[in-house]
């Protein structure tokens, strides 16, 4: 049986490269503690890492590159299309003054004056109101 490590495919630069982590001397061996360096820590990390990045990055298929490239006209097309839709004069006239003056119509004299005559009904009301609770209180 083989370990993940040997199904990997490495690129060529990494298989050139020494491989730090064996090169322990043979006073290691011998079991003196000899504590490795700093670049020697950093190879076998980076060796480490390298294997995992290529463990775990998928086969680019045919069709992942299909697909993102609809994925990229997708993204590109759309805010395009709006922006030029939005931009038609004879649409943003049809649908969106229209139907701002449909939600807000143009404010009458008569409507507006008869509103402010029912503010001020109101208001002296609660007035009214608060004058005889605090008439009772006293």
């Amino acid at each position: 049986m083989t370990s993940p490590a040997e199904d990997v495919q490495l690129p060529e630069a990494e298989k050139k490269r020494p491989n730090t982590t064996s090169s322990r001397s043979s006073s290691d061996q011998s079991g003196s503690a000899v504590e490795p360096s700093d670049s020697q820590w950093a190879a076998v990390l980076l060796d480490g890492w390298l294997w995992a990045e290529a463990a775990l990055k998928p086969e680019k298929s045919e069709m992942g590159v299909k697909l993102e490239v609809f994925r990229m006209t997708i993204y590109l097309t759309f805010p395009v299309a709006m922006f030029w839709i939005a931009n038609q004069a004879g649409w943003f006239e049809d649908y969106v003054i229209q139907r701002k003056r449909e939600l807000w119509p143009p404010e009458n004299e008569d409507k507006r004056q008869e509103l402010e005559e029912f503010k001020e009904r109101i208001r002296k009301q609660r007035e009214e109101k608060l004058l005889r609770a605090a008439q009772q209180r006293s």
